[in-house]
């Protein structure tokens, strides 16, 4: 669910961020014909999660939840993107707002070429600003 930092960790090419991005929802499998670069960007995703996973400061965050069972990792992921947004300026020159409108034109344009599952899963994450 940490989206923002996932496509924000990404290479600076869409079909790499939407890979990013569709990791989680898809479950790690793209479809037949998805783009090396799709393919890098689910790889990336897996190496960022398993970074931060067994990192201390998320066993830590972890900690603090206590008892919250299954949304304890959604919490987690939610809360560091919020204050990723909330510390922007201090990884990018790019306002948040701009980068992720630049994203989402490159993205929407490409879902259309996108197979369902895929296509829908972008497109609900522009219209619906899940970013934001």
């Amino acid at each position: 669910m940490n989206w923002l930092a996932h496509v924000f960790l990404s290479e600076e090419n869409v079909d790499f961020q939407i890979g990013n991005f569709l990791a989680d929802p898809m479950k790690g499998k793209l479809w037949d014909g998805a783009s090396d670069a799709m393919r890098r960007g689910v790889q990336v995703h897996q190496l960022i999660d398993s970074y931060t996973d067994s990192h201390q400061i998320v066993y830590q965050s972890k900690a603090r939840l206590r008892e919250k069972g299954l949304l304890k990792p959604v919490i987690i992921d939610l809360t560091y993107d919020y204050l990723l947004t909330k510390n922007w300026d201090l990884f990018c020159t790019v306002s948040v707002r701009e980068y992720i409108d630049s994203f989402y034109e490159e993205a929407k344009l490409r879902s259309i070429e996108l197979p369902n599952p895929a296509s829908e899963l972008v497109q609900n994450l522009v219209d619906g600003d899940r970013l934001n």
